[in-house]
């Protein structure tokens, strides 16, 4: 479920994670719930969104989505861990599901015994941006500003645990750089102070930051994908 990308960090892989009991013969029997543990605005939201009238379509129930944001993603993870396994409750899940138990030792939940795989929706790269006003337009530029300023550059991220503060953390170690992290509740939020000059730079979803690069409100630098992005 989760790629290491060769030059900076993480795809972001989305899953849906349901109850090993959700293949009985009579499912789905009630409406299904579809546990996205981030706030609405995120690009798993929009996924949910968009998967969840197609959902209710096929299997014949209504698939409505709910918002458990909060804690890296774990607090909605937890909701689907301790939930029925009858396949009625299901989890929109990206590397954090992975991720967190790096960062949370007291999880309630296990990643890999706990939840059972059910399908891939989509890998959206994530995208390294900076303020428009950073005096670098490419990654080298970058890593060599951050050289001469250390401890001064700091990247905002959707939490602790998130493929966002990951890929960050990855670029640090990767390029040696003296750089601090600053995690936020969610993307809207972090992106909010990286629009308002509070933070110079971050990793950021795709679909949440390529309305905001078109406009030129920041600065794209690198893909986390292997290939290069037709969109970027």
């Amino acid at each position: 479920m989760l790629r290491q990308c060769s030059v900076l960090v993480l795809f972001l892989t989305m899953s849906v994670l349901a109850g090993e009991a959700a293949a009985q013969q009579n499912y789905p029997n009630r409406p299904i719930r579809l546990i996205v543990p981030y706030p609405p605005g995120a690009s798993n939201d929009y996924v949910a969104r968009l998967v969840a009238p197609r959902l209710g379509e096929a299997f014949g129930q209504p698939v409505v989505v709910d918002n458990r944001p909060g804690a890296g993603s774990t607090i909605g993870t937890e909701i689907v861990a301790r939930a029925t396994a009858d396949g009625h409750t299901l989890l929109l899940a990206n590397p954090s599901l992975g991720l967190s138990q790096h960062i949370y030792p007291k999880l309630a939940y296990r990643p890999l015994q706990d939840f059972a795989y059910v399908g891939q929706y989509g890998i959206v790269p994530n995208v390294l941006v900076v303020r428009p006003d950073l005096p670098v337009k490419s990654v080298p530029e970058l890593i060599a500003y951050a050289r001469k300023n250390p401890g001064k550059l700091m990247y905002s991220s959707s939490g602790n645990g998130s493929s966002l503060h990951f890929a960050g953390e990855l670029f640090r170690l990767m390029t040696n750089i003296d750089i601090g992290h600053v995690p936020y509740a969610s993307v809207p939020v972090a992106m909010n102070d990286l629009f308002g000059g509070r933070v110079p730079m971050t990793f950021s979803n795709m679909s949440a930051i390529a309305p905001h690069i078109n406009a030129g409100k920041v600065r794209a630098l690198a893909v986390t994908s292997i290939k290069r992005s037709a969109l970027m």
